[in-house]
């Protein structure tokens, strides 16, 4: 099953650039992109040389170039993102160790496979 990873950021870029790595760092063993709603370029400089650094695939992140406000930005992502499943983010939150397969068991308990998950 593969996952997107909404992650909305806005003159962040040294966070928005750690919160990416750290989430690949937690997800090695899921189908998962990043799709990140920016644009700029220093922000987009700094997330790929984190993806290089952690030995990550830029085939995994999926950036929308979308000024805010966030909504149609977010949308934009949406439009993007080829997941099964999407998951929302920010370029604040600090991916835990098995972040993902604890969210991904909440939506396999719901019956038609739709739902909301929070992530703190």
């Amino acid at each position: 099953m593969k996952v997107s990873v909404m992650i909305p950021s806005k003159g962040r870029p040294t966070q928005l650039a750690a919160c990416v790595r750290r989430l690949f760092e937690t997800t090695r063993c899921h189908d998962v992109e990043a799709v990140i709603v920016c644009d700029e370029q220093e922000a987009y400089d700094l997330t790929i040389n984190a993806l290089d650094q952690a030995f990550v695939s830029r085939d995994h992140l999926v950036w929308a170039w979308a000024t805010l406000p966030v909504i149609p930005a977010f949308n934009e992502g949406l439009r993007l993102s080829t997941g099964d499943v999407i998951l929302p983010g920010n370029d604040d939150l600090v991916w835990g160790d098995g972040w993902l397969d604890q969210a991904l068991a909440v939506l396999e308990t719901l019956p038609d496979g739709d739902g909301v998950v929070g992530l703190n």
